[in-house]
C-alpha cells in the first residue's frame, strides 16, 4: 500500500528542526576546521579580487602562465603590505606600553578608588592591582605581538592556496560557460558572488584609506604619540564591518588617557566617532548598494563568523555571508523572497510584468 502525501513528507515543524540540526552540525564542522577553512576562504577572496588582472592580460594576448604569475604576484604584494602594516601596528603598540607603566598604575588606582568610594566594588580590591609592574606590561605587549606571529602558519597556507587557485582560475570561465547551459541560475549566482566580493573589497579599501588619513590627522593635531601606528590600525580594522571602529579607537584612547587624563581620552573618542561616522553610516550604504547585503545582516555576520572562524572570520564576514547566500538562496529558483530579505532593503524592486503592461497600456 502506497504512502499518502501526508505520511510521505515531514511536517513543517519537523523540517525546521531537521534544518536547524543540519545547520548546527555544519557550523560545528566549520568551527572545528577553522584553521584550514579561514586561510582557504581568504586565499579564494584574494584570488577573486586579483582575477581582473588575468582577464586583461589574456585579452591583450599574454600567455596563460604569465597571467597566472601576475595574479599570484598581485596577491602576494597585497598580503605583504597588509602583513607589514599589521606587524608594524602591533609591535609599535607593544613597545609603547612599558613607557606608560607608572601612569597606567596611577590611573588604575584612581579607577579602583572611585569604584570603591561609590560602592560599585567592595573595599579591599586594591589587591587586584597589587604587583602591577612594568614586567607585566612588557609580557602583555609581547603576547599581543606574538598573537600576530602565531598566525604565520595560516599565512603560509594562504600563500600555498593562492598558487593553486590562480592556476585553476584560468579554467573557471570555461567551466562557468558549461554550467550556464545546465544550471544557469547557479552560474549567474557564482558570477554575482565574484563581482560582489570585488566590489566589497574595493569599497572597504577606499573608505579605509580615507578614514585612516583622517584619524591620523586628528591624532597628530592632538599630540597623541604614534599617530601613524593608530592610522594603520584604523585602516586594518575598517575591514571589520560596524565594530571595526571600536577596535581601532581603544589603543589611542588608552594612550590619550595616560598622557592627558580623561578629558583628552574623551576628546579622542568623540573626534574618532565623528570621523568614523562615515564608516558607521555612509559606508554600509555603499556596501548595501554595491554588494547587496542588508545593514543588520552585515552586523550579525561579523559576530557569527568571528565566533565560528575566529578573528579571521570577522574580516571575512561579508564574503562568507555572500557565499552562504549564493549556495543556499541565490542559486535556488524558489529563493527570491529570501534573497530579498538578506539583500539591501533600500534597493528598488524591479517592476512586475503585470505592472509594466498596465503602465504601457
Amino acid at each position: 500500500m502506497s504512502a499518502t502525501p501526508e505520511h510521505a513528507h515531514f511536517s513543517r515543524s519537523a523540517r525546521i528542526l531537521i534544518t536547524l540540526a543540519a545547520a548546527s552540525i555544519a557550523v560545528w564542522g566549520l568551527h572545528s576546521a577553522r584553521d584550514v577553512i579561514g586561510p582557504l576562504v581568504l586565499a579564494a577572496v584574494l584570488t577573486i579580487v586579483a582575477h581582473p588582472v588575468r582577464y586583461r592580460l589574456e585579452r591583450w594576448g599574454w600567455p596563460r602562465w604569465i597571467a597566472t604569475a601576475a595574479v599570484v604576484l598581485a596577491v602576494y604584494v597585497a598580503l605583504a603590505i597588509f602583513a607589514t602594516l599589521l606587524a608594524y601596528a602591533v609591535t609599535q603598540f607593544a613597545q609603547q606600553l612599558p613607557e606608560y607603566a607608572d601612569r597606567l598604575t596611577a590611573v588604575s588606582d584612581q579607577i579602583v578608588g572611585w569604584m570603591t568610594t561609590t560602592g560599585i566594588v567592595p573595599v579591599g580590591t586594591d589587591s587586584l592591582i597589587a604587583g602591577f609592574n612594568t614586567d607585566q606590561l612588557v609580557s602583555v605587549g609581547l603576547s599581543i605581538a606574538n598573537s600576530f606571529f602565531d598566525s604565520s602558519i595560516g599565512l603560509v597556507l594562504v600563500v600555498a592556496y593562492v598558487i593553486f587557485m590562480a592556476a585553476d582560475a584560468a579554467f573557471v570561465p570555461g567551466l562557468l560557460a558549461e554550467l550556464a547551459q545546465r544550471r544557469p541560475l547557479l552560474a549567474s549566482s557564482a558570477n554575482a558572488y565574484a563581482v560582489g566580493v570585488r566590489r566589497y573589497v574595493v569599497v572597504n579599501t577606499i573608505f579605509g584609506v580615507f578614514i585612516a588619513v583622517l584619524d591620523g590627522v586628528i591624532l597628530l593635531a592632538l599630540g597623541i604619540p604614534g599617530p601613524l601606528t593608530w592610522a594603520v590600525l584604523a585602516f586594518i580594522t575598517n575591514y571589520i564591518p560596524n565594530i571595526g571602529f571600536v577596535i581601532g579607537v581603544i589603543p589611542p584612547a588608552i594612550i590619550a588617557l595616560l598622557i592627558g587624563g580623561w578629558p583628552l581620552a574623551i576628546l579622542v573618542i568623540l573626534l574618532y566617532a565623528a570621523a568614523n561616522m562615515i564608516q558607521t553610516l555612509v559606508q554600509p550604504i555603499f556596501v548595501g548598494v554595491h554588494v547587496g547585503i542588508g545593514f543588520t545582516l552585515t552586523f550579525v555576520s561579523v559576530i557569527v563568523w568571528a565566533s565560528i572562524l575566529g578573528p579571521l572570520g570577522a574580516l571575512l564576514a561579508v564574503p562568507m555571508t555572500l557565499l552562504v547566500r549564493m549556495i543556499l538562496i541565490d542559486s535556488d529558483p524558489k529563493g527570491e523572497w529570501a534573497a530579498r530579505l538578506t539583500g539591501n532593503l533600500m534597493q528598488k524592486r524591479p517592476p512586475r510584468k503585470g505592472a509594466t503592461k498596465d503602465s504601457e497600456s
